[in-house]
């Protein structure tokens, strides 16, 4: 067939002249894109199709990996993978599972770092269904949300003095912010004209703002306080009929809690002590709480709650209260999720600085679902050994959870008491690092809508009934594991006091299930640095006493 195509084309080129080139030239061109097309990529070899996401990410993200080829069988999906092909850097704990034969999909245990640059790598020696292994040498990179703040302004009155004002900030921060490095890093000048130029002020966190600071313990907190959100609150001005102005500055450099960079530039913003002028309403929002809902009503200048309850009214509800926080108000109540009510404020409600709501007010609001959720309904860590192990959990708004069971070592307990001992292990530690994981399994829960549902776990058949030990137990949404709560469980017999006194030790041991003295058990004092002081045997009482003890926890 090729002998008689190149005769063929030997042929018409004898007659067709130098034209003849030009279509040799373009049916060669076309040979070799085709021979290009059906070359393709290696078929003896898997590579990442995709990995998303790349680029600026929330803190809270899943990750998925698309292979070229099948990786596992129909029968392994869904299923929790412990080694998966993945390297993050830094580290995040987390579970894999196989969505789809050829996807991966990775769920952090909760936030990521902020701030944060991360590189990922999706390697692995190990041969796939296809028989074949990861061929890929891509490099992935995400990052968290900057450091970012916000601030928002307003005026408060003098009680004694009501022509005195001063300026009062929220200053809101995506990630915790240490208190004193962030009073370092404001400047607070006021614009040309304006009475004082240096006005002074002071910085607090916002859950301290009413707390005395001058007293040692205060500062104490105060110095090593870590936070989101806090308030400034300047000196007194006289307010005039004209605004006057002052710039705030945040210095770039600013660090934040666990973050990678720090406040890349300043932030500057201009905060204004407006001319007098009469009171307002704003606007009204609502917000939803596991404890219940509240109408937020934000007004131009701060009244007192006693003033405002008089001239609050909220239509289907009359038992509710009524708070005021700075310029807001507000309004709590028995508001059920997905419901709408009409909140009204009557006209003649007084400011603290004597001005008054010259209209009637009237609004209708609608609360939304409450948040999902879940809580361990108790926070007792003992469990006899007799008896039933269930430990029962509250979730709000959750459909399916990851239920986890972890066992501490028993050569590992020192650490974990001294230092590992945390319900919180965002940044990788946690008792997976000072045990093994017995128990990944999925649970389908009959949740209604916004009503809180009681779920237990039977730990003892977990882990068997001859277990004992230290345990932690987590329930996790499945798809929003940050979303999560957990509980370390001891399961034992053995009820344990201990006394210091001078210069001896006492030590009692009795059964939790018979109340009574154990006699001959073995009690041995260790060292933070996991190494035997004393030891000894208890009497017929249960008792155990070390004389001398002074000089044997020397250093």
């Amino acid at each position: 067939m090729f002998g008689r195509v190149c005769l063929f084309l030997k042929q018409r080129m004898a007659g067709a002249g130098r034209s003849t080139i030009f279509t040799m030239a373009a049916i060669g061109l076309i040979l070799i894109v085709s021979a290009s097309i059906s070359i393709g990529l290696p078929d003896n070899e898997i590579r990442v199709r995709s990995f998303d996401p790349t680029g600026r990410i929330d803190l809270r993200s899943n990750f998925t990996v698309k292979f070229t080829k099948p990786m596992i069988s129909k029968d392994s999906l869904d299923r929790p993978v412990l080694d998966p092909p993945i390297i993050f850097t830094p580290a995040i704990r987390g579970i894999a599972r196989w969505v789809e034969t050829d996807v991966l999909r990775f769920f952090p245990d909760g936030d990521l770092l902020p701030a944060t640059s991360y590189k990922v790598q999706v390697i692995s020696d190990k041969t796939w269904i296809s028989g074949l292994k990861i061929v890929n040498k891509d490099v992935y990179t995400f990052r968290t949300p900057d450091l970012r703040v916000e601030v928002q302004g307003t005026t408060a009155p003098d009680e004694d003095r009501p022509d005195m004002v001063r300026l009062i900030a929220t200053i809101q921060l995506n990630y915790a912010v240490n208190a004193a490095e962030l009073q370092r890093s404001i400047r607070l000048e006021g614009a040309k004209g304006v009475p004082v130029t240096n006005l002074g002020f002071s910085l607090r966190p916002a859950d301290m703002a009413d707390v005395d600071l001058s007293t040692d313990s205060a500062a104490t907190i105060y110095k090593d306080f870590s936070g989101t959100r806090y308030v400034l609150m300047t000196d007194f001005v006289h307010q005039l009929h004209d605004p006057q102005s002052y710039t705030l500055t945040i210095a770039s450099g600013l660090g934040c809690s666990n973050c990678g960079t720090p406040l890349a530039s300043a932030y500057t913003t201009t905060l204004t002590i407006e001319a007098r002028r009469p009171l307002v309403v704003n606007s009204a929002q609502t917000t939803m709480t596991p404890d219940g809902g509240a109408i937020l009503i934000y007004l131009s200048a701060m009244v007192s709650a006693e003033a405002a309850k008089q001239y609050v009214t909220v239509d289907s509800v009359t038992d509710f209260t009524v708070d005021a926080s700075y310029t807001t108000l507000w309004i709590r109540g028995h508001f059920r999720p997905g419901t709408t009510a009409t909140v009204s404020i009557a006209r003649g409600l007084p400011s603290i600085t004597g001005s008054t709501l010259e209209r009637d007010f009237s609004s209708k609001v609608k609360f939304g679902d409450l948040p999902p959720s879940i809580a361990f309904t108790s926070r007792g860590i003992f469990l006899p050994r007799t008896g039933n192990g269930l430990m029962e959990f509250k979730t709000t708004n959750i459909d399916q959870v990851a239920v986890e069971v972890e066992q501490v070592f028993t050569n590992n307990l020192v650490y974990f008491l001294t230092s590992g001992y945390s319900r919180y292990y965002d940044y990788g530690e946690g008792a997976g690092n000072l045990g093994r994981t017995l128990l990944v399994r999925d649970k389908i829960l009959d949740q209604t809508r916004n009503v809180p549902l009681l779920t237990t776990v039977d730990l003892k058949r977990i882990v068997g009934d001859s277990a004992k030990g230290i345990f932690k137990i987590a329930v996790r949404d499945k798809d929003q594991r940050w979303i999560s709560d957990n509980r370390y469980a001891m399961i034992t017999d053995i009820g344990i006091s201990a006394r210091l006194s001078d210069d001896y030790l006492m030590v009692w041991a009795n059964s939790l299930t018979a109340a009574g003295p154990i006699r001959g058990a073995t009690v041995t004092l260790i060292s933070r640095n996991n190494q035997p002081l004393v030891s000894g045997w208890t009497d017929a009482r249960g008792i155990a006493i070390f004389d001398n003890i002074t000089s044997k926890l020397s250093g």
